[in-house]
């Protein structure tokens, strides 16, 4: 089966420095032009710079990126939830070239504490009172995050990976996966089908965490998944292409749900209007 397009890729890491104190992945610059020629070779037509951990708050290099390429690139840019006057950063942020969501990451060392994501309130309720779509990586911490979205149901989230501890030395990876039906009761939630081929242990393609995406299907449906490869973190896995190729082997999508994964639940979140 061939996969419809437009092919945007949800979820991918550029980088301008590399970062000598972190993981080898990070120590190196990982340049938008190199990301352009990994895409093209996929046949995958546009991408969402996700803002890095390892670059703190830092998100210049992506608008930076996204100016240059706005008909390819677009960003989720990190944003400190404790910071004061969150509206008005919110506001601020998405005038940049680009700008079109938020990501917060809590995970491994840097999880939040019992009752941090709650006590963010000021932030939620900017985010959902501006209706700016929220990413977030919270593997350890999902409970409370459907706590917030009690609080904050009209809030625009996306959970990272299927809710997948897809990071170095997590003990047990898929154990988000027991929450993720939590969220299903939340209109407004979106999940990022990513993750899968990191914890597979079979390789491509991948057949034995497939459930894991077609149960997500029947939870949420088609059109409120969308695929993202977490590149380069991927490449450790599989190549980038095989990242997105397993969906084709996926007896259980039918033509129309893939056309809502690989593109139309992102362009539907931002729009419509993007890729143009």
């Amino acid at each position: 089966m061939n996969l419809p397009s437009p092919i945007i890729d949800s979820h991918v890491h550029v980088w301008r420095a590399g970062h000598p104190g972190a993981a080898a992945l990070w120590r190196e610059p990982h340049p938008v032009e190199r990301l352009w020629e990994t895409l093209d070779a996929a046949g995958v037509d546009a991408a969402v710079q996700v803002t890095p951990s390892p670059e703190g708050w830092d998100n210049s290099y992506g608008t930076e990126a996204a100016a240059l390429h706005r008909r390819r690139l677009c960003v989720f840019g990190r944003l400190d939830p404790a910071a004061a006057d969150p509206a008005q950063r919110l506001r601020t942020w998405l005038t940049q070239p680009g700008a079109v969501g938020v990501r917060l990451t809590f995970f491994g060392r840097s999880a939040a504490v019992d009752g941090a994501l709650l006590g963010f309130e000021s932030f939620w309720d900017a985010c959902e009172r501006l209706a700016t779509p929220v990413a977030v990586f919270a593997p350890d911490n999902l409970i409370e995050l459907v706590r917030v979205l009690e609080r904050h149901p009209r809030l625009r989230l996306v959970v990272d990976h299927l809710g997948l501890g897809v990071y170095p030395g997590c003990i047990d990876p898929l154990a988000g996966l027991s929450t993720l039906p939590e969220f299903a009761a939340f209109e407004h939630v979106l999940v990022k089908v990513s993750g899968l081929p990191e914890v597979s242990r079979e390789g491509f393609p991948f057949r034995d965490v497939r459930d894991h995406l077609a149960d997500a299907v029947s939870r949420f449906g088609a059109h409120r998944l969308i695929w993202g490869s977490n590149h380069p973190v991927v490449l450790a896995a599989c190549t980038y292409a095989e990242s997105l190729d397993y969906l084709k082997d996926c007896e259980f999508l039918t033509s129309e749900q893939l056309a809502w994964l690989v593109g139309g639940t992102l362009r539907d979140l931002l729009g419509g209007a993007w890729p143009a």
